[in-house]
């Protein structure tokens, strides 16, 4: 096929010059997530997906240690993980949240472009699936496979006593099977992760009624699940971001924008909202509906260090 279109490119804002581009396996469709580590508002790592179900991180940095800048000479791409087979595709940014020498990012494959039931992702089924990759920055080879065991399946399996990534540490990340509702059922936003939780949105061909003179939107999902095991944070019990239910339908199906997150004054108070998630407790929101992001944090706390003066 043609070289055309599979490459990241970095470009001057205020010249328009290309100051780096980097060769990628397939065509590169969405849009490339920027990491600053250590909030010093500059960028340290960027991560890109492509349409042949790759993940590249771009270096800006020396290494996760001292985070020195390098020069635009210097900045370097790699592809850090991929999936193997399945037609899966990429077509979306991925959601990224950075912590010690390592970055989770998250993604979910699809094929937006063909939504429609006659259309491949539902005539010749595609089993399209949700992950998150918990990439080590500290790996300067070699790529992690997230169709193997590398990877936690919590398909079947996620509840709040499931293997984690907390659980255990030798597991790259974890996925689960997006056929839990049906045939054909597709990730069509970007991810984003915020509060431990990660959120996404897909759709999925429903048979027109043979009594309908109107085409069917098919049927919009919200996923909200836990970071660490894919669990369903959706109407959980106990105060727990697990053990619930994963997804909530969204009215009147179609295509779901891609969830964002932000901060709006509630009551003068500086309030952090997500846009176009589902509603944590079960109850039914719109494509465009506005949740509180509230973290859960536990109220109990332990003795870290303590010093006792005495009389000699």
């Amino acid at each position: 096929g043609s070289a055309k279109g599979r490459a990241i490119y970095v470009i001057n804002a205020d010249t328009g010059d290309i100051l780096r581009s980097f060769p990628t396996t397939r065509s590169v469709a969405s849009d490339v997530a920027l990491v600053d580590v250590n909030n010093d508002g500059f960028v340290d790592y960027g991560y890109a997906l492509d349409t042949g179900g790759n993940a590249y991180r771009i270096h800006f940095v020396v290494g996760p240690g001292t985070l020195g800048l390098l020069t635009a000479a210097n900045w370097k791409s790699r592809r850090v993980a991929y999936t193997n087979g399945g037609n899966r595709k990429f077509l979306f940014q991925p959601g990224v949240f950075p912590t010690a020498n390592s970055v989770y990012v998250a993604m979910v494959s699809g094929d937006r472009e063909r939504p429609l039931i006659e259309n491949y992702p539902y005539t010749t089924p595609v089993l399209n699936r949700a992950y998150v990759y918990k990439d080590d920055l500290t790996a300067s080879t070699g790529d992690v496979d997230m169709d193997s065991p590398t990877l936690i399946d919590s398909t079947t399996t996620a509840t709040c006593t499931s293997t984690s990534l907390v659980s255990d540490s030798s597991k790259k990340g974890w996925f689960f099977n997006l056929n839990e509702n049906g045939v054909g059922e597709q990730g069509v936003t970007s991810a984003l992760i915020a509060a431990g939780l990660v959120t996404f949105s897909t759709n999925r061909p429903i048979p027109t009624s043979a009594q309908s003179c109107s085409g069917a939107l098919g049927e919009a999902r919200g996923y909200l699940v836990n970071l660490f095991n894919g669990s369903g944070a959706i109407a959980a019990t106990g105060g727990n971001t697990c053990g619930g239910r994963r997804s909530s339908v969204f009215p009147g199906g179609g295509l779901p924008p891609s969830p964002v997150i932000g901060v709006v004054p509630v009551d003068g108070i500086p309030t952090a909202v997500l846009i176009g998630a589902p509603d944590p407790t079960g109850a039914t929101t719109a494509t465009i509906g506005v949740t509180k992001v509230t973290p859960k944090i536990s109220n109990a706390r332990t003795r870290t260090y303590k010093s006792t003066n005495t009389d000699q």
